[in-house]
């Protein structure tokens, strides 16, 4: 008898465990579509329709959707990031993250655009750009960007970081735009095999 109730136990538990990853999975390629499509809305966009064949991502990992511990940094220090096309912008290092990525610790600075922090549609939007060991190699040279919604992205008073959602600044697809370099201390030594690959449209 116990054994037949571990062994019902065990087979719901790894339904119930493939149902969440798969919707999970459906949640991120539905994010990846929006990407897509939000090149084709936007004015300044690099990239016409006819590239978006060209955007590549890691398949979809659930274990590198990261719950950190936020610590909100008490005075905001004033941050000058340079951009590869040599502008500057100006940020406020405003939040550290901490989070476990398979059993090593890693902490990453959030920033708020000095720029934009004041409008309602950003108030609460967190810009955290870093670099890895992929880059160069299976993604953009020049690093990647994740954003993080301070008032939405909780869960059991953690913040969520979903490096399945990190993409490349607009500089991998063409020259001309002002796309910040990530700071030093948000320069990781591992390698985050998540999020978007290099554009491949680039080698047509």
């Amino acid at each position: 008898m116990n054994k037949l109730y571990f062994s019902l136990l065990f087979v719901i538990s790894s339904i119930l465990v493939s149902q969440s990853q798969d919707s999970y999975k459906s949640t991120i390629d539905k994010h990846r579509e929006d990407y897509k499509m939000s090149f084709l809305k936007d004015s300044r966009s690099p990239l016409e329709a006819k590239d978006l064949e060209h955007l590549q991502f890691y398949d979809v990992n659930s274990k590198l959707c990261l719950k950190c511990k936020a610590t909100i940094l008490g005075q905001p220090e004033k941050v000058v990031m340079a951009t590869y096309s040599g502008k500057e912008k100006d940020y406020l290092k405003y939040v550290k993250f901490d989070c476990n990525l398979k059993n090593t610790q890693i902490s990453l600075y959030g920033y708020k655009s000095i720029k934009h922090m004041n409008m309602p549609m950003y108030r609460d939007k967190i810009f955290i750009p870093f670099k890895d060991s992929t880059n160069g190699i299976t993604t953009y040279g020049g690093g990647r960007y994740v954003d993080l919604d301070m008032s939405k992205d909780q869960v059991d008073g953690q913040y969520v970081l979903d490096l399945n959602k990190s993409y490349n600044p607009w500089c991998q697809y063409a020259d001309g735009y002002n796309c910040p370099i990530p700071p030093k201390e948000n320069h990781l030594t591992i390698m985050i095999k998540a999020g978007e690959k290099k554009y491949t449209g680039l080698e047509q």
